[in-house]
């Protein structure tokens, strides 16, 4: 294979993950524990970081693609922390409009992450800094 997909592939597997555990409402910690107050109180701060960086990390590890990249990591990272099993209930009356809802409500954190990974991959090319040195 390709080393180029390799790296991409081993970057998407890792991203995602970490979109996930970032985008929790615990914050990936598990039941016992409580979120931290400084975590709650910085809430609306971290929320917009914890949506880029897995974009912005896997365009940078990548080099190519950021954007696209950013936006699969954004939108299966979302998708991993839906509660399919409330979504698919029988008992439910409107499943079909549900998982609709379930599949477009990731649509906007694939698009913030999506910048964080044409970020990343802009900060992994420097060509934009090498032309400002040129000058």
């Amino acid at each position: 294979m390709n080393r180029r997909l390799i790296i991409t592939l081993l970057a998407l597997a890792l991203a995602i993950p970490l979109h996930w555990y970032l985008n929790t409402p615990s914050g990936g910690i598990p039941e016992p524990w409580h979120m931290p107050r400084w975590r709650w109180e910085l809430g609306s701060l971290f929320t917009g970081l914890f949506t880029v960086v897995p974009g912005l990390a896997v365009g940078f590890v990548a080099g190519r693609h950021g954007l696209l990249l950013g936006a699969v990591v954004g939108y299966l990272g979302h998708m991993l922390g839906t509660p399919w099993s409330a979504i698919l209930d029988p008992q439910q009356s409107n499943v079909p409009a549900a998982l609709l809802s379930a599949l477009l409500a990731p649509l906007g954190h694939a698009i913030i992450s999506a910048a964080g990974g044409g970020a990343g991959q802009l900060l992994r090319s420097n060509t934009s800094l090498e032309r400002t040195r040129e000058r």
